[in-house]
């Protein structure tokens, strides 16, 4: 009996097959196999590949995406009071988690669902503005407008995202999160 590979391996190995041929393509751009009448081809052939593995790492990267964006809360609610504060946010922002594991599971789900834009079109935005309301609840707006301003821009079409906007919420984020004085 043939043992199957989870949905996550499956597009691991996509991501990783796309990633080669893009190596395959830039080593023949290096070595001047190609005419030089190909090298726009080529160029062009590199970034498809390039945008295709990372599109699918994406997708192999859902459910681990929504633990990464509920454990700073998590983290700064329980160590604040020592308990869970603001349960009915919690559960707002648990259910979402739940939607997105679900989502990350089903293989033709991510496929015909979410298409090109596995970020943007998953339950992702919905459970950046539910962890972003329980920090709020837990005075920790900074880091609550930071999670709203993810989501807004993951809710824009993929045309209208840019590096610019991208690289302002990283500068934010670092600004942002300094565990440090939670941990104190």
């Amino acid at each position: 009996m043939k043992k199957r590979k989870s949905t996550f391996v499956n597009f691991l190995l996509n991501s990783l097959s796309f990633f080669d041929t893009t190596l395959a393509i830039y080593e023949n751009i290096q070595k001047g196999e190609k005419p030089y009448s190909d090298i726009k081809s080529l160029e062009e052939q590199k970034i498809f590949n390039i945008a295709r593995s990372f599109e699918t790492l994406s997708k192999a990267f859902l459910a681990t995406y929504g633990t990464l964006i509920i454990y700073p809360a998590l983290l700064i609610s329980v160590v604040k009071k020592g308990h869970v504060k603001a349960p009915r946010h919690f559960q707002k922002m648990i259910n979402s988690l739940n939607i997105l594991i679900r989502q990350a599971l089903n293989r033709e789900k991510i496929i015909e669902k979410l298409g090109h834009d596995p970020m943007g079109r998953s339950q992702i935005p919905d459970l950046l503005l539910a962890t972003a309301k329980l920090l709020e609840q837990i005075t920790e707006k900074p880091l609550a407008e930071i999670y709203k301003s993810l989501s807004e821009y993951l809710r824009e079409s993929p045309n209208q995202r840019s590096y610019d906007k991208l690289l302002e919420l990283r500068k934010r984020i670092t600004a942002a999160v300094q565990f440090k004085d939670v941990y104190k």
